[in-house]
């Protein structure tokens, strides 16, 4: 038996307006776990990076499709869900996706997913 290495990778990508997103990846063998986050470098009371698992899903990919579930929920409208759906399809392999993004900003949740792609791939190369 042969144990697989455990990968993490962090990533930070400026949006607009001083908003930060960050990603960290953890790859353990044909899984991943991702979080999203965002932070506003310009407002001293603004947005910070807490960490927070607000939200958790879960997608896997068989060979006829993908299926996703949301674990834990902080709203109908959270992001997670589909942007684990969506990963899991380009990457075959089970994606935990937790987002600690707000929900009012669909522009913000659409930069985060490519980062999170992005950072992905070069996880995966």
């Amino acid at each position: 038996m042969t144990l697989e290495t455990t990968q993490v990778v962090q990533h930070s990508a400026p949006y607009t307006d001083g908003v930060t997103v960050h990603v960290q990846v953890v790859r353990m063998g044909s899984s991943l776990v991702a979080w999203l986050g965002a932070s506003d470098n310009q407002s001293e009371v603004g947005m910070e990076p807490r960490g927070r698992i607000d939200s958790l899903a879960l997608a896997m990919h068989s060979k006829f499709n993908t299926v996703a579930s949301t674990l834990l929920s902080k709203g109908v409208d959270d992001p997670s869900e589909v942007i684990a759906k969506r990963i899991a399809s380009k990457t075959k392999m089970n994606v935990f996706v937790t987002c600690d993004l707000s929900t009012n900003d669909s522009d913000l949740q659409v930069f985060a997913e490519r980062t999170l792609m992005q950072t992905i791939k070069q996880l995966l190369q």
